[in-house]
């Protein structure tokens, strides 16, 4: 198997950590949604839409399992989902309504 390069969408989301995924920048963009939309233009996953960040997480997901990166759901449930700190009590209810199981 070839490289990745560095620019393509795979590698940037590998390459980002999971707790920088769903925190907004100043401009109010979360780099999940940035991802989730780079690897829609590419073809790579579904396109989610606009505004719905539980449809922009699950792309990514399908995406990445789609392309054998189940590290990076691993990665993601383990640093975000399992600790308190960057989930609220009712993260269950909006994960579950919009994913696709």
């Amino acid at each position: 198997m070839a490289p990745i390069a560095a620019h393509h969408p795979f590698a940037r989301l590998v390459a980002a950590p999971p707790r920088s995924l769903p925190r907004a920048d100043a401009s109010g963009v979360r780099p999940l949604r940035l991802l989730a939309d780079a690897l829609a233009d590419a073809g790579l996953a579904p396109r989610a839409q606009a505004g719905d960040d539980v449809a922009a997480l699950g792309a990514l997901f399908d995406g990445a399992l789609a392309a054998g990166l189940g590290c990076v759901v691993l990665d993601y449930v383990v640093e975000v989902c399992g600790d308190p700190l960057m989930t609220s009590r009712w993260g269950d209810r909006g994960w579950r309504r919009g994913w696709r199981v």
